[in-house]
């Protein structure tokens, strides 16, 4: 695996202001700190950036105040989930746009997709763009649990870098 894909990563939070808007100035200062403490990179817009509470813009905004506070002194993966593929393909050609090293998304969920429109869906975001893509497997939320075939399936193709795993069930 490629070395700038090893280390600590932590999952960014997004900050609001009083007024409950994105403050940018926290966020940087929340980069710089993490990055004083020798963290490799960051996990931008995920479920701990409550990414799915955030507008289209916030989620924009999010990912440009981290990639240009933190560009060229880390690695970034950008969360660019969504149930729909167009959208997630937006916010990943958004991603490669500013500079991110790798993609990452949730399976699409709340439908119930079958694994293979989960897998049409992931296969169509990394034909959009030319970042690799960091799997996320989170059954607790996402209502899809990906198994150790289904990831192989993904894994084999060279675009696909790995599986975050947010789950208590380690098997």
């Amino acid at each position: 695996m490629n070395k700038k894909f090893k280390g600590i990563f932590p999952a960014l939070l997004t900050p609001f202001d009083e007024n409950d808007r994105v403050n940018t100035k926290v966020l940087e200062e929340l980069v710089d700190y993490n990055l004083k403490k020798g963290v490799d990179g960051f996990y931008v817009g995920g479920s701990t950036a409550e990414a799915f509470l955030l507008t289209e813009e916030e989620r924009l905004l999010v990912m440009k105040t981290v990639s240009e506070r933190a560009k060229g002194k880390c690695t970034l993966f950008a969360h660019i989930g969504c149930i729909s593929t167009a959208q997630a393909i937006k916010f990943a050609k958004a991603a490669q746009e500013m500079g991110y090293d790798a993609i990452s998304s949730v399976a699409p969920f709340y439908y119930k997709f079958s694994f293979n429109e989960i897998k049409k869906y992931y296969f169509d975001i990394v034909d959009a763009v030319e970042l690799p893509m960091l799997i996320y497997n989170f059954p607790a939320f996402s209502g899809v649990n990906l198994t150790v075939d289904n990831i192989k399936e993904f894994l084999n193709d060279d675009r696909f870098i790995g599986v975050k795993h947010t789950s208590n069930d380690f098997f």
